[in-house]
C-alpha cells in the first residue's frame, strides 16, 4: 500500500475515532443534562404545592396544635392539594371522585406532566424526620426532598421522585431527535474529514516523493540535481542532507577526475624523460656514460618518490598506516631533523630562526611518522622559498597542547590558494611551480599524520611574506609541562 493511502487511512481512522468518542460523550451528557432539567423543572413546579402544605400546616397547628393532624387522620386534603398541583395514581383518582361526591367539590381533571408518567403521583409528604405521612415510595433514595417551613423552622418535607429515565412520549421523542441530529452531524464530520484527509495526505507525502526523485537522480549519476527546500522541519533537514550528499558526490567525482589527470601527468613527466634518454642512447645520439646514468637514476628516484607518496596517502585514507605511539620530546626531534637536512638548507640559501625547541615538552607520537612530517615541512620550505630566505620555527604550550608554528619568507600564497593547499596534488602554480620539484602531496600526507595524532593544522599568510603553518598536538602528560 502506498504511503499516501496509509496516511489517508490513518488520518481518517483517527478522525472517525475522535468523532465517535465525541458523539458518545455528547449523547451521554445530553441525557444526563436533560434528566437534570426535568427534575429541576419538577422542583420549581412543586413550589406552589409546598406553600399550600405550609399554610395547611399552620392552620392545623392553630386548630388542634398538631400541624399534621389534617393528613394523619385522613389524607383526603393531601389528594386535593395534589389534584391542584400534580397528577394522581388511579387509586387517587377514584378516592378523589368519591371525596368530591361527598363534599361536592368540583376538582379539576388530573393533568399529565411532561416527562412524568401519566396517572401516577410523583410526590410524597413527610414530617421533619422524613417519616412518610402520605404517598408511597419503594425507593426512598430516589426522592428529592424539599423542605416545608413554618416561620424559621423546617416542619416537614415534600418529596419528588427523581426521574432516572425518560418515559414520556414527548421527552423520548425529543431525546431521539437530538440523538439523530448528533449521529447525522458525526457522519457529516467523518465525510468532511475524509475529504480533508485526501489533500492533507497528498501534501504530507509530496516532499517524500520529491526526496525519492532526488535520490533516484543522484543514484543515476546526476550529482548536479538539487532539491528546492522550503520547509523548516525534519523533512527539510533530510532534503538538505540529500543536497549535501549530491554536492559531496559531485565534488568527489571532480576530485577523482582531477586525480586521474594529475597523477597521469605526474607519472608521464619522468616516464617521458626516461623514454627520451633511452631512445637517445639507442639511436646513438647520447653516449651511455655516468651522466646519462645519473640522469636516468634521478628520474627513477622522482618516480619512486611519487609512487611512495601516493601509496602512503592511499594507506592513510583507508587507515592502514601503522602508528606506534610513545612519549617523545618534540623539540629534540625537530632539531635532529634540521641537523640531518642542514646541507640542503644551506644550499637553498635559507636561515633558520628557532624558538622554544629547548623545552622538554612531551607528546604521544610515532617517531618515524612525525619525522616524516617535519621532513615534509622542511622540504616544502626548501623547495618554495626564494634565496636568501628565512624559516621561523617556534614551539609554545597552549592549553595542554604544543603548538608548532612553521613560517617561511617569500614567495607566499594567495587567500584563495590557502583553501586548497592541503588537497592532494595541489600546488600554487604561480609561485610554487613544478620547476622546484615535488608532486603536491607533502602537505596532504602531513595533514593525515597530524590527524592520526589527534592534532590540527591551519595555513595562513606569513608576516615574513611566505606561508605560515600552525600545528597543534596534545601533550603526553600535563605533569611533565615545565612550570
Amino acid at each position: 500500500m502506498r504511503l499516501k493511502h496509509q496516511l489517508f487511512l490513518v488520518l481518517l481512522a483517527t478522525s472517525a475515532l475522535l468523532i465517535l468518542l465525541m458523539f458518545v460523550i455528547s449523547s451521554w451528557s445530553f441525557s444526563r443534562g436533560f434528566l437534570g432539567y426535568i427534575n429541576s423543572a419538577q422542583q420549581q413546579q412543586s413550589q406552589p404545592l409546598i406553600e399550600d402544605v405550609a399554610l395547611r400546616y399552620e392552620q392545623s397547628v392553630a386548630d388542634s396544635g398538631n400541624g399534621w393532624a389534617w393528613v394523619e387522620d385522613d389524607n383526603r386534603e393531601w389528594r386535593q392539594l395534589l389534584s391542584l398541583h400534580g397528577p394522581f395514581t388511579l387509586s387517587d383518582r377514584r378516592n378523589r371522585a368519591e371525596d368530591s361526591e361527598r363534599t361536592e367539590i368540583d376538582l379539576p381533571p388530573p393533568r399529565s406532566r411532561r416527562g412524568g408518567p401519566r396517572g401516577k403521583s410523583q410526590h410524597v409528604l413527610a414530617d421533619s424526620d422524613k417519616n412518610i405521612l402520605a404517598g408511597n415510595t419503594k425507593s426512598p433514595d430516589a426522592i428529592s426532598w424539599m423542605p416545608v417551613t413554618s416561620g424559621d423552622h423546617v416542619v416537614g418535607y415534600v418529596g419528588i421522585k427523581t426521574v432516572t429515565r425518560l418515559s414520556g412520549s414527548l421527552d423520548t421523542a425529543f431525546e431521539y431527535q437530538q440523538r439523530n441530529s448528533f449521529a447525522l452531524a458525526a457522519v457529516a464530520m467523518v465525510l468532511l474529514s475524509a475529504l480533508v484527509s485526501i489533500p492533507l495526505a497528498t501534501w504530507l507525502v509530496k516532499p517524500v516523493l520529491d526526496l525519492k526523485s532526488a535520490i533516484t537522480e543522484v543514484g543515476e549519476g546526476n550529482y548536479s540535481h538539487r532539491l528546492q527546500v522550503r520547509r523548516k522541519d525534519e523533512i527539510a533537514d533530510l532534503g538538505h542532507g540529500v543536497n549535501h550528499l549530491a554536492s559531496t558526490l559531485e565534488t568527489n567525482r571532480e576530485a577523482r577526475r582531477r586525480w586521474v589527470a594529475e597523477i597521469s601527468h605526474e607519472l608521464r613527466t619522468p616516464v617521458a624523460v626516461l623514454q627520451g634518454e633511452l631512445e637517445a642512447m639507442q639511436d646513438g645520439v647520447r653516449e651511455m656514460d655516468s651522466a646519462a646514468v645519473d640522469s636516468i637514476h634521478g628520474e627513477v628516484r622522482k618516480l619512486g618518490h611519487l609512487i611512495d607518496d601516493l601509496h602512503q596517502l592511499s594507506q592513510s585514507d583507508v587507515g592502514a598506516l601503522e602508528y606506534r605511539m610513545a612519549p617523545l620530546v618534540i623539540g629534540e626531534l625537530i632539531e635532529s631533523q634540521l641537523q640531518l637536512a642542514s646541507a640542503s638548507i644551506d644550499d637553498a640559501g635559507l636561515t633558520l630562526s628557532l624558538q622554544g625547541l629547548e623545552q622538554p615538552w612531551l607528546i604521544n607520537a610515532d617517531e618515524r611518522r612525525l619525522s616524516q612530517l617535519i621532513n615534509n615541512l622542511l622540504q616544502n620550505s626548501v623547495r618554495y622559498t626564494d634565496a636568501p630566505g628565512t624559516v621561523h620555527i617556534s614551539l609554545v604550550s597552549v592549553d595542554k597542547h604544543i603548538v608548532l608554528t612553521w613560517e617561511d619568507s617569500a614567495p607566499g600564497v594567495t587567500q584563495e590558494e590557502l583553501t586548497h593547499l592541503f588537497e592532494p596534488l595541489y600546488r600554487a602554480e604561480q609561485s610554487r611551480s613544478r620547476a622546484y620539484g615535488g608532486a603536491g602531496l607533502g602537505l596532504s600526507i602531513a595533514t593525515r599524520i597530524i590527524q592520526a595524532h589527534n592534532g590540527s593544522i591551519d595555513a595562513t599568510q606569513s608576516d615574513y611574506g611566505g606561508l605560515k603553518l600552525v600545528i597543534s598536538l596534545p601533550v603526553a602528560d600535563a605533569a611533565n609541562m615545565p612550570a
